[in-house]
């Protein structure tokens, strides 16, 4: 888990003996900090409703068109001819301005990165008479996108290989996270990752730094 790698990390912190070292290991403390923050933050958002979502089973929705003016972007999700969603089931909740989720009946659509900030208090979502989702979102100011998600990640990061740190495995991505501080550090860091990681193998069974 996030939580047992932050811990680990911070004995390695405690253990390091130069302020470069330190800083080194606090950088990566600081972004898993910020993805364990924000992963709690998505828990706490899904559970708001008193768990009356997981009771209905709510069906995330992927498909759906857009198109914009200089002034909003609006999104299309097609709806089937059988679902009758009033407009006391629609609920339009933004965690940014540049991400939003949208609850309809049973049915969930995200989307986040927004390619520019949204005026939230004007954007709304509504059922057309075609039985058609309609979220119009109000752009913050009057201009074009080039796109609708942003392909930049403003995520703070440790490394370039980000998605290699964050496996599904904790012990690998700690593993990965030690290595990449062993290779990236001074002869100081190395030394002490490869006590602690020495100390933690004995313990816990672990591989052999690679």
């Amino acid at each position: 888990m996030i939580g047992e790698q932050i811990e680990e990390l911070n004995r390695l912190k405690g253990e390091a003996q130069l302020d470069s070292n330190r800083q080194f290991i606090q950088n990566e403390i600081n972004r898993l900090s910020l993805v364990k923050l924000n992963h709690e933050k998505e828990l706490t958002k899904l559970t708001s409703d008193g768990g009356k979502s997981e009771q209905l089973g709510v069906i995330t929705v992927t498909n759906y068109m857009w198109d914009q003016s200089n002034e909003h972007i609006k999104i299309y999700i097609e709806l089937d001819k059988t679902d009758k969603i009033d407009k006391d089931e629609i609920r339009l909740e933004f965690l940014s301005d540049t991400k939003f989720t949208c609850i309809f009946g049973k049915y969930r659509f995200t989307l986040g990165r927004l390619f520019k900030p949204l005026d939230k208090a004007k954007s709304k979502a509504i059922i057309s008479k075609s039985n058609k989702l309609v979220i119009t979102l109000h752009k913050a100011k009057s201009e074009h996108w080039s796109s609708l998600q942003s392909t930049t990640d403003t995520t703070p990061k440790f490394t370039d290989d980000k998605n290699d740190i964050d496996s599904g495995d904790p012990e690998k991505s700690l593993m990965n996270i030690m290595k990449k501080m062993y290779d990236e550090g001074d002869d100081e860091m190395k030394r002490t990752i490869a006590k602690s990681w020495y100390e933690s193998r004995n313990k816990q069974g672990m591989p052999d730094l690679p």
